[in-house]
């Protein structure tokens, strides 16, 4: 009976061990999509900011003031690495821009990692906010108005998209002082 409980003890010992041992799965590769084509790959810091949308107002009117044409840029604030959205009204299409109205005019939403810009097909439809944290690797959708306030009322939507390539280091100290970034204007 010794020898009997033995023998099933070993082939019960043998079958876990045996089906423990499968052969691990590998994950498919990541698949990287192409740049859409009109990718613009550039530096963002505290002191270059990134133009996403300039030329006509759809809404004339800032503080009570009225200007043709507004700037829209968007840049990053090293020390806390968060987006830095502004805008600027001007009254003869960019050769002289006042006051600049920071956090306004425009929204970003963090999209999540992706494999680069191509891989920014979608336009969230919620988690837009007035500032994200810059990560590489990561992909972003910013949405606008052609107007100094995003809060302008019944006009449409624009969406233009960002991916951090990686970040810029000071050599001397190791702190961020800027990113790569690909970007697309609207899409």
């Amino acid at each position: 009976m010794k020898k009997l409980l033995f023998t099933f003890a070993i082939l019960t010992f043998s079958v876990i061990l045996i089906s423990s041992c499968k052969k691990k799965e590998t994950e498919d590769p990541p698949v990287i999509v192409a740049d859409p084509v009109g990718t613009i790959t550039t530096t963002m810091t505290n002191f270059s900011n990134v133009i996403i949308y300039e030329g006509p107002a759809e809404n004339t009117n800032c503080e009570g003031y009225n200007y043709s044409h507004v700037q829209l840029r968007i840049g990053l604030d090293y020390n806390s690495l968060l987006t830095v959205i502004d805008a600027c009204p001007s009254t003869n299409g960019g050769l002289s821009y006042q006051t600049w109205y920071i956090r306004d005019g425009a929204e970003v939403a963090d999209v999540g990692v992706v494999t680069g810009l191509g891989s920014v097909t979608q336009k969230p439809t919620s988690g837009y906010t007035a500032e994200a944290t810059m990560q590489v690797a990561h992909g972003y959708v910013i949405r606008f108005k052609k107007a100094f306030h995003l809060s302008s009322p019944g006009l449409s939507y624009f969406y233009s998209r960002f991916y951090v390539k990686q970040f810029l280091t000071n050599a001397g100290t190791g702190a961020i002082t800027g990113a790569v970034i690909t970007y697309q204007g609207t899409f």
